[in-house]
């Protein structure tokens, strides 16, 4: 008898796939309609093309970046206590996490490549316009199990992301995620993380002398446990004797709906409860100097920042700089008041500039709020020392 029961606990539907009906609504397709036959569900969900294709249109690039895929346990939790890690790392480097950063020019033609070594993942250029076979979005187009090259000519500089795209939910939570940053077309682009650079701000190129890099994160260590890549996917559909049912019943539910964050980090520095003074994310710069942040939600939270003591400039929201051309008709850079707090949601990133007039501590405070109820399931800080 075809059935839907709801869990004591989360009421979440387990349905298995005999018993799908025709009441039964698997998703929502592109025009808003809802979609009841098994069979095109998993045409869209499970047989995705697995291809290793030759780069269209491939020309010499000016810049290379590589990266492959590693699973392993990284000393991540405070304290130093290990926690499973899937990422990205450079051919014959140490895996680490967050991912190395790519550091790319505007203008320049560039060359993405990406080596598996287990199981099938792409790269998602998060941001960039790119063709299907470019944009590294595996239901869009496919999923690489041996290497392929993505071709790039980024438009604007800005701060990016790139990430995998194959079951989003668990690989961007386990870690498989890095900064992507276009530098704009002047001399020694691309510069190195942390130090100086230059800036688009409006239809102007602006230095800076100290660049923060500061993706926020949480973990919810249950999800780190050794896991299957395909864990969470409906395919087969909600087939209870697969270890990847989606809401399979008894021991197999895989618990992806169920994100309850018990680590905090910042760029892969996990908070104590004492404020984060590892150098890797505590800024340090000298009194005159002009910092460029650049923030990153990479949680599921939602995410309220504060910076009680300093009023920043933001001059690019999510890759696209304000108030340059074309986008200028409709955007310019705005101010953010000391005291002020403001929210990112996942995947959404802030550059921001500042100038601290005072000589000192200025510290920097994150809130994590339920993505449903808005309650906070967390708080970190860091700081800004001026000298």
């Amino acid at each position: 008898m075809a059935d839907t029961n709801l869990r004591n606990d989360k009421e979440l539907p387990v349905i298995v796939r005999d018993e799908v009906h025709a009441d039964h609504v698997l998703f929502i397709d592109a025009d808003g309609n809802p979609v009841t036959d098994l069979d095109m569900f998993e045409r869209f969900s499970c047989k995705i093309p697995n291809l290793n294709p030759d780069t269209p249109d491939r020309v010499e690039p000016d810049l290379v970046n590589e990266r492959e895929f590693f699973e392993d346990d990284l000393p991540l939790l405070p304290g130093g206590g290990r926690i499973r890690i899937f990422g990205f790392k450079e051919p014959d480097g140490e895996p680490q996490f967050p991912a190395p950063t790519m550091r790319w020019v505007e203008g320049k033609i560039i060359h993405s490549i990406v080596h598996m070594k287990k199981n099938t993942h792409t790269i998602h250029h998060h941001g960039m316009d790119g063709t299907n076979f470019n944009d590294g979005v595996g239901h869009t187009g496919f999923e690489v199990s041996g290497s392929y090259t993505h071709q790039f000519k980024p438009r604007v500089a800005g701060t990016y992301l790139y990430h995998c795209h194959k079951n989003t939910v668990l690989h961007f939570e386990m870690g498989m995620y890095g900064f992507l940053i276009v530098d704009p077309p002047v001399e020694g682009a691309p510069f190195r993380d942390g130090g100086r650079g230059m800036v688009r701000r409006m239809n102007d190129i602006v230095p800076y002398d100290v660049e923060a890099m500061w993706a926020v994160d949480e973990f919810d260590t249950r999800w780190h446990r050794p896991i299957n890549h395909l864990a969470g996917l409906a395919c087969p559909f909600y087939n209870s004797s697969q270890v990847n049912a989606f809401v399979p019943t008894g021991d197999e539910n895989v618990g992806l709906h169920d994100f309850r964050p018990d680590v905090f980090l910042v760029s892969g520095v996990a908070s104590t409860g004492e404020p984060i003074a590892d150098r890797r994310v505590a800024v340090q710069a000298a009194w005159g100097d002009t910092i460029l942040i650049r923030l990153l939600n990479a949680g599921y939270t939602v995410q309220e920042y504060l910076f009680p003591d300093l009023t920043v400039e933001v001059v690019d929201v999510d890759g696209r700089p304000l108030g340059h051309e074309p986008e200028g008709t409709f955007s310019r850079p705005f101010t953010i008041a000391a005291g002020t707090p403001f929210r990112l949601t996942t995947a959404r990133r802030y550059s921001m500039l500042v100038t601290p007039a005072e000589i000192g501590r200025h510290p920097f405070k994150v809130r994590f709020l339920h993505w449903i109820t808005g309650r906070e399931v967390g708080r970190l800080e860091t700081f800004i020392d001026v000298l």
